[in-house]
Protein backbone atom coordinates (compact mmCIF):
# COMPACT_ATOMS: atom_id res chain seq x y z
CA UNK A 1 0.00 0.00 0.00
CA UNK A 2 2.81 2.42 0.99
CA UNK A 3 4.77 1.52 -2.16
CA UNK A 4 1.73 2.19 -4.34
CA UNK A 5 1.10 5.52 -2.64
CA UNK A 6 4.75 6.52 -3.00
CA UNK A 7 4.66 5.63 -6.69
CA UNK A 8 1.53 7.72 -7.20
CA UNK A 9 3.08 10.71 -5.43
CA UNK A 10 6.27 10.32 -7.45
CA UNK A 11 4.33 10.31 -10.71
CA UNK A 12 2.42 13.38 -9.62
CA UNK A 13 5.64 15.23 -8.70
CA UNK A 14 7.25 14.32 -12.03
CA UNK A 15 4.18 15.54 -13.86
CA UNK A 16 4.26 18.82 -11.98
CA UNK A 17 7.94 19.23 -12.74
CA UNK A 18 7.52 18.50 -16.45
CA UNK A 19 4.59 20.85 -16.67
CA UNK A 20 6.53 23.66 -14.95
CA UNK A 21 9.50 23.21 -17.28
CA UNK A 22 7.30 23.19 -20.35
CA UNK A 23 5.50 26.37 -19.35
CA UNK A 24 7.82 28.35 -17.02
CA UNK A 25 5.42 31.26 -16.67
CA UNK A 26 2.48 29.11 -15.58
CA UNK A 27 2.44 27.35 -12.24
CA UNK A 28 0.72 23.96 -11.96
CA UNK A 29 -1.35 25.18 -9.03
CA UNK A 30 -2.72 27.93 -11.24
CA UNK A 31 -4.06 25.25 -13.57
CA UNK A 32 -5.59 22.91 -11.03
CA UNK A 33 -9.10 24.00 -12.02
CA UNK A 34 -8.50 22.03 -15.21
CA UNK A 35 -8.27 18.86 -13.11
CA UNK A 36 -6.81 15.67 -14.49
CA UNK A 37 -8.07 16.57 -17.91
CA UNK A 38 -5.10 18.73 -18.95
CA UNK A 39 -2.82 15.70 -19.23
CA UNK A 40 -4.45 14.62 -22.51
CA UNK A 41 -3.44 16.29 -25.75
CA UNK A 42 -4.25 13.84 -28.57
CA UNK A 43 -8.00 13.32 -28.22
CA UNK A 44 -11.18 15.05 -29.20
CA UNK A 45 -11.39 17.27 -26.14
CA UNK A 46 -13.44 20.45 -25.73
CA UNK A 47 -12.21 23.65 -27.29
CA UNK A 48 -11.69 25.15 -23.83
CA UNK A 49 -10.01 23.39 -20.91
CA UNK A 50 -12.91 23.73 -18.54
CA UNK A 51 -14.48 21.07 -16.34
CA UNK A 52 -17.85 22.52 -17.29
CA UNK A 53 -17.26 20.84 -20.67
CA UNK A 54 -17.68 17.39 -19.10
CA UNK A 55 -21.26 17.10 -20.21
CA UNK A 56 -23.05 13.78 -20.53
CA UNK A 57 -22.89 14.16 -24.30
CA UNK A 58 -19.13 14.70 -24.24
CA UNK A 59 -18.57 11.78 -21.87
CA UNK A 60 -20.69 9.49 -24.05
CA UNK A 61 -18.71 10.45 -27.15
CA UNK A 62 -15.25 10.16 -25.55
CA UNK A 63 -15.29 7.53 -22.80
CA UNK A 64 -14.64 4.67 -25.25
CA UNK A 65 -11.44 6.41 -26.33
CA UNK A 66 -10.22 6.55 -22.75
CA UNK A 67 -11.12 2.92 -22.15
CA UNK A 68 -9.35 1.76 -25.31
CA UNK A 69 -6.28 3.77 -24.40
CA UNK A 70 -6.19 2.37 -20.86
CA UNK A 71 -6.53 -1.20 -22.14
CA UNK A 72 -3.90 -0.80 -24.88
CA UNK A 73 -1.49 0.98 -22.55
CA UNK A 74 -2.55 0.31 -18.91
CA UNK A 75 -0.30 2.92 -17.37
CA UNK A 76 -1.15 4.60 -14.09
CA UNK A 77 -2.00 7.81 -15.93
CA UNK A 78 -4.22 6.20 -18.56
CA UNK A 79 -6.14 4.09 -16.06
CA UNK A 80 -6.58 7.05 -13.74
CA UNK A 81 -7.95 9.19 -16.54
CA UNK A 82 -10.46 6.53 -17.54
CA UNK A 83 -11.55 5.84 -13.97
CA UNK A 84 -11.92 9.55 -13.25
CA UNK A 85 -14.11 9.94 -16.31
CA UNK A 86 -16.13 6.88 -15.31
CA UNK A 87 -16.53 8.31 -11.80
CA UNK A 88 -17.77 11.60 -13.27
CA UNK A 89 -20.38 9.71 -15.26
CA UNK A 90 -21.47 7.71 -12.21
CA UNK A 91 -21.66 10.83 -10.08
CA UNK A 92 -23.93 12.40 -12.66
CA UNK A 93 -26.09 9.26 -12.76
CA UNK A 94 -26.46 9.08 -8.97
CA UNK A 95 -27.28 12.78 -8.79
CA UNK A 96 -29.89 12.25 -11.49
CA UNK A 97 -31.46 9.33 -9.60
CA UNK A 98 -31.57 11.30 -6.38
CA UNK A 99 -33.32 14.18 -8.09
CA UNK A 100 -35.74 11.83 -9.87
CA UNK A 101 -36.91 10.68 -6.44
CA UNK A 102 -37.16 14.28 -5.28
CA UNK A 103 -39.38 15.09 -8.24
CA UNK A 104 -41.54 11.95 -8.29
CA UNK A 105 -42.24 11.11 -4.64
CA UNK A 106 -45.73 12.31 -3.82
CA UNK A 107 -46.34 13.59 -7.35
CA UNK A 108 -49.77 12.19 -8.40
CA UNK A 109 -48.69 12.19 -12.05
CA UNK A 110 -45.24 10.62 -11.75
CA UNK A 111 -45.07 8.51 -8.57
CA UNK A 112 -45.39 4.88 -9.70
CA UNK A 113 -46.59 3.86 -6.26
CA UNK A 114 -50.01 4.94 -7.49
CA UNK A 115 -49.89 2.13 -10.07
CA UNK A 116 -48.45 -0.64 -7.92
CA UNK A 117 -48.17 0.12 -4.16
CA UNK A 118 -45.09 -0.85 -2.19
CA UNK A 119 -47.26 -2.05 0.72
CA UNK A 120 -47.79 -5.82 0.66
CA UNK A 121 -51.36 -5.62 1.97
CA UNK A 122 -52.29 -3.22 -0.82
CA UNK A 123 -50.78 -5.49 -3.46
CA UNK A 124 -52.67 -8.48 -2.08
CA UNK A 125 -55.90 -6.53 -2.42
CA UNK A 126 -55.03 -5.49 -5.98
CA UNK A 127 -54.29 -9.12 -6.88
CA UNK A 128 -57.57 -10.28 -5.35
CA UNK A 129 -59.58 -7.70 -7.25
CA UNK A 130 -57.78 -8.47 -10.50
CA UNK A 131 -58.49 -12.21 -10.12
CA UNK A 132 -62.16 -11.58 -9.50
CA UNK A 133 -62.38 -9.23 -12.48
CA UNK A 134 -60.56 -11.74 -14.69
CA UNK A 135 -62.98 -14.54 -13.85
CA UNK A 136 -66.00 -12.31 -14.33
CA UNK A 137 -64.66 -11.02 -17.65
CA UNK A 138 -63.90 -14.50 -18.97
CA UNK A 139 -67.44 -15.63 -18.07
CA UNK A 140 -68.74 -12.65 -20.04
CA UNK A 141 -66.48 -13.37 -23.02
CA UNK A 142 -67.68 -16.98 -23.13
CA UNK A 143 -71.16 -15.69 -24.04
CA UNK A 144 -69.84 -14.10 -27.23
CA UNK A 145 -66.87 -16.21 -28.33
CA UNK A 146 -66.24 -19.88 -28.96
CA UNK A 147 -62.89 -21.68 -28.99
CA UNK A 148 -61.29 -23.84 -31.65
CA UNK A 149 -58.49 -26.10 -30.44
CA UNK A 150 -56.33 -27.65 -33.17
CA UNK A 151 -54.29 -30.71 -32.18
CA UNK A 152 -52.26 -33.55 -33.61
CA UNK A 153 -51.42 -36.93 -32.13
CA UNK A 154 -48.55 -35.80 -29.93
CA UNK A 155 -48.42 -35.92 -26.15
CA UNK A 156 -48.09 -32.12 -26.09
CA UNK A 157 -51.46 -31.81 -27.82
CA UNK A 158 -52.89 -34.30 -25.35
CA UNK A 159 -51.77 -32.13 -22.42
CA UNK A 160 -53.06 -28.99 -24.13
CA UNK A 161 -56.46 -30.63 -24.56
CA UNK A 162 -56.59 -31.39 -20.85
CA UNK A 163 -55.84 -27.75 -20.01
CA UNK A 164 -58.44 -26.56 -22.47
CA UNK A 165 -61.08 -28.84 -20.97
CA UNK A 166 -60.37 -27.37 -17.52
CA UNK A 167 -60.87 -23.86 -18.84
CA UNK A 168 -64.07 -24.79 -20.67
CA UNK A 169 -65.50 -26.36 -17.53
CA UNK A 170 -64.64 -23.27 -15.48
CA UNK A 171 -65.98 -20.63 -17.87
CA UNK A 172 -68.50 -22.56 -19.99
CA UNK A 173 -67.00 -21.75 -23.38
CA UNK A 174 -68.44 -23.48 -26.43
CA UNK A 175 -65.51 -25.34 -27.94
CA UNK A 176 -64.63 -27.67 -30.80
CA UNK A 177 -61.39 -29.65 -31.06
CA UNK A 178 -60.08 -30.29 -34.57
CA UNK A 179 -57.38 -32.83 -35.37
CA UNK A 180 -55.36 -33.51 -38.49
CA UNK A 181 -54.33 -37.01 -37.39
CA UNK A 182 -55.90 -40.23 -36.20
CA UNK A 183 -55.76 -40.04 -32.41
CA UNK A 184 -54.69 -42.82 -30.07
CA UNK A 185 -57.37 -44.23 -27.73
CA UNK A 186 -56.03 -42.23 -24.76
CA UNK A 187 -56.74 -38.97 -26.61
CA UNK A 188 -60.46 -39.58 -27.13
CA UNK A 189 -62.07 -37.13 -24.74
CA UNK A 190 -65.66 -36.57 -23.85
CA UNK A 191 -65.55 -33.19 -25.60
CA UNK A 192 -66.32 -32.90 -29.30
CA UNK A 193 -63.43 -33.78 -31.63
CA UNK A 194 -63.68 -33.33 -35.39
CA UNK A 195 -61.46 -34.24 -38.30
CA UNK A 196 -59.71 -31.38 -40.05
CA UNK A 197 -61.32 -30.66 -43.41
CA UNK A 198 -59.07 -27.78 -44.44
CA UNK A 199 -59.59 -25.40 -41.53
CA UNK A 200 -55.94 -25.58 -40.42
CA UNK A 201 -54.60 -24.45 -43.79
CA UNK A 202 -57.40 -21.97 -44.35
CA UNK A 203 -56.61 -20.21 -41.07
CA UNK A 204 -52.87 -20.18 -41.77
CA UNK A 205 -51.97 -22.39 -38.81
CA UNK A 206 -48.49 -23.88 -39.05
CA UNK A 207 -47.81 -25.14 -35.52
CA UNK A 208 -49.90 -27.45 -33.35
CA UNK A 209 -51.42 -27.33 -30.85
CA UNK A 210 -53.09 -24.06 -31.81
CA UNK A 211 -55.99 -22.11 -30.34
CA UNK A 212 -58.36 -19.65 -32.00
CA UNK A 213 -61.27 -17.57 -30.73
CA UNK A 214 -64.25 -17.27 -33.04
CA UNK A 215 -67.27 -14.96 -33.14
CA UNK A 216 -70.74 -15.96 -34.27
CA UNK A 217 -70.23 -14.12 -37.59
CA UNK A 218 -67.15 -16.21 -38.41
CA UNK A 219 -64.54 -13.61 -37.48
CA UNK A 220 -61.68 -15.26 -35.62
CA UNK A 221 -58.41 -14.51 -33.86
CA UNK A 222 -55.58 -17.02 -33.40
CA UNK A 223 -54.25 -16.60 -29.87
CA UNK A 224 -51.72 -19.41 -29.81
CA UNK A 225 -49.63 -21.56 -32.12
CA UNK A 226 -47.84 -23.72 -29.60
CA UNK A 227 -48.56 -25.10 -26.13
CA UNK A 228 -49.64 -22.66 -23.41
CA UNK A 229 -50.22 -22.96 -19.69
CA UNK A 230 -53.59 -22.40 -18.03
CA UNK A 231 -52.80 -18.87 -16.72
CA UNK A 232 -51.31 -17.89 -20.08
CA UNK A 233 -54.40 -19.21 -21.86
CA UNK A 234 -56.61 -16.98 -19.72
CA UNK A 235 -54.50 -13.92 -20.57
CA UNK A 236 -54.45 -14.74 -24.27
CA UNK A 237 -58.22 -15.07 -24.36
CA UNK A 238 -58.51 -11.60 -22.83
CA UNK A 239 -56.17 -10.16 -25.46
CA UNK A 240 -57.99 -11.98 -28.26
CA UNK A 241 -61.34 -10.71 -27.00
CA UNK A 242 -59.97 -7.18 -26.99
CA UNK A 243 -58.72 -7.56 -30.55
CA UNK A 244 -62.11 -8.88 -31.59
CA UNK A 245 -63.70 -5.90 -29.83
CA UNK A 246 -65.69 -8.02 -27.36
CA UNK A 247 -64.15 -6.09 -24.47
CA UNK A 248 -62.60 -2.61 -24.37
CA UNK A 249 -59.31 -1.44 -22.91
CA UNK A 250 -60.93 -0.32 -19.68
CA UNK A 251 -62.40 -3.77 -19.06
CA UNK A 252 -59.10 -5.37 -19.96
CA UNK A 253 -57.22 -3.15 -17.50
CA UNK A 254 -59.44 -4.25 -14.63
CA UNK A 255 -58.08 -7.78 -14.98
CA UNK A 256 -54.50 -6.65 -14.29
CA UNK A 257 -52.88 -6.28 -10.86
CA UNK A 258 -52.16 -2.58 -11.27
CA UNK A 259 -54.16 0.52 -10.58
CA UNK A 260 -55.38 2.06 -13.85
CA UNK A 261 -57.82 4.51 -12.29
CA UNK A 262 -55.23 7.30 -12.19
CA UNK A 263 -55.83 10.59 -13.93
CA UNK A 264 -54.20 11.13 -17.32
CA UNK A 265 -52.11 14.24 -17.91
CA UNK A 266 -50.94 16.05 -21.01
CA UNK A 267 -47.34 15.01 -21.69
CA UNK A 268 -46.87 17.64 -24.40
CA UNK A 269 -47.77 20.35 -21.92
CA UNK A 270 -44.76 19.41 -19.80
CA UNK A 271 -42.27 19.04 -22.65
CA UNK A 272 -40.11 21.98 -23.57
CA UNK A 273 -38.15 22.41 -26.76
Amino acid sequence: MKTSLLLSLTILLISIAIDTLAEPHVKWLDRNSEGWFWYESDINKPSQRDNKSLTTKWIRENIQHYLDKAIDNPSHENITQYLMLQKEAMDKAFLFMDNVQTVTIGNPQLDEIRRRPSATYANIELDRQATENLKHTLHTISQYLGIFLFIDGTNVSYKQKQIMDMLIDNYKFDSITITNETLSPQMHFSKTIRKDTGQINAMGITTLPAIALIKGNGEYDIISQGAVSYPDLEKRILIGAKRLKIIDQKTFNRTRSVNHSTTKFDVHHHLKQ
